[in-house]
């Protein structure tokens, strides 16, 4: 995968070189170009077109094996019905002569498959935690809570923030609390879409009906 991207590290307005792999890790150590996902999506790719490759060349070869009649039955063209019954009858042949072949192709190629896949998601999930390991993000600098008392109130944020900074000692930037709305979601969405018009509008006015 080639492609130039804006590069946000260097000289400000200076674009990645139309030689920049995006299936792979920059040299100095950066992070991915367009982050861990493009990566993982040309990588992705490329491992399609392998696999495209790799079966097109066995089947090449099955083909030279059982005979190169196997590229080839099923798409004669014929004008007439004696014609038509010569074709029917070789391709009979054909297809008994190749069948067992055939038969042992196809569940080879989907073990093959199957073992590839697996692999592949392997090295996917060995890439990412690599990426991670050597790049930083707002997830290195984040702590995951769990098992907290349900509480309700305008000081949830304040409380566990104070709890957290007792702990351990040090100066937070802020806690986001996960809210439990199920029960009343649609008013909480029509909030939000009033609070982004509002917003996108710079106004302080009402929202439209339509928003209500």
């Amino acid at each position: 995968g080639q492609a130039a991207l804006h590069d946000i590290h260097g000289v400000a307005d200076v674009w990645y070189s139309l030689g920049s792999n995006l299936a792979a890790m920059p040299e100095d150590g950066a992070a991915p170009i367009g982050g861990p996902g493009l990566l993982l999506l040309f990588r992705f790719q490329m491992a399609v077109l392998a696999w495209v490759i790799f079966v097109i060349v066995c089947w090449l070869l099955l083909s030279r094996h059982l005979g190169w009649e196997l590229l080839v039955v099923g798409t004669y063209l014929v004008e007439d019905e004696q014609e038509m019954c010569q074709a029917i009858r070789w391709g009979r042949g054909v297809r008994d002569r190749v069948a067992v072949g055939k038969l042992c192709f196809t569940v080879t190629l989907y073990a093959l498959s199957t073992l590839g896949c697996l692999t592949f998601a392997v090295c996917q999930y060995q890439r990412v935690q690599e990426i991670d390991g050597n790049t930083c993000t707002m997830m290195d600098y984040a702590l995951f809570l769990y098992g907290l008392p349900p509480q309700a109130g305008s000081g949830v944020e304040a409380e566990v923030e104070g709890y957290v900074r007792e702990v351990s000692g040090r100066e937070l930037v802020g806690v986001s609390v996960c809210w439990d709305f199920r029960e009343r979601a649609d008013d909480v969405l029509v909030l939000l879409e009033r609070d982004v018009w509002r917003r996108e509008h710079d106004t302080h006015d009402e929202a439209p009906p339509l928003l209500s």
